[in-house]
């Protein structure tokens, strides 16, 4: 059925069946398949395949590995909203990956994605802060970033405020 679906050109439908081919399931794994499948919903605009693409770039599964690549499709998912894509993008600039390294651009897609209750992005954005990349070093928002990351469940998270307000009580 989505092999039908797939064929009328819809995206949802060429997504899933490329999530099927990269999972092997219920089809032979065969990831230049899925990544052809990605393509066709991604140029559609469908950005969980953007996403899915710009992983198997990463990876350098089923297509050639690169970070130019990987970058492209994350930021294409990511300026549909998609908040794990804008923690991708976020660390994409963070690393000089696939884009020219920029700590102040960084900060802003880890903030679009902690915006959306991301943990990674809200991880991301704390050390930002702490650190002081890109932005003006500002204790006290590291702290609040730090603090929802481990209100869902992040040890790091809580381990980092604990160990940072034994160091710096008071200031931080």
């Amino acid at each position: 059925r989505l092999q039908r679906w797939s064929q009328r050109n819809r995206s949802w439908a060429q997504f899933e069946l490329g999530n099927l081919y990269d999972r092997g399931l219920g089809v032979t794994k065969d990831p230049k398949r899925a990544c052809e499948l990605f393509k066709l919903a991604a140029d559609q605009g469908n950005h969980h395949a953007q996403f899915n693409l710009g992983l198997m770039y990463k990876k350098g599964e089923g297509v050639i590995q690169s970070d130019q690549l990987s970058f492209k499709y994350y930021k294409l998912s990511a300026d549909q909203g998609f908040a794990n894509a804008q923690f991708n993008v976020g660390n994409g600039y963070a690393q000089g990956k696939g884009v020219e390294q920029s700590d102040l651009k960084a900060s802003e897609f880890y903030k679009l994605a902690a915006d959306q209750n991301n943990l990674d992005g809200q991880m991301g954005l704390a050390v930002i802060y702490q650190d002081g990349l890109g932005v003006i070093q500002d204790y006290k928002a590291a702290r609040t970033w730090f603090r929802k990351a481990a209100n869902q469940g992040s040890s790091i998270a809580a381990g980092t405020l604990g160990y940072n307000y034994s160091l710096i009580f008071g200031a931080f």
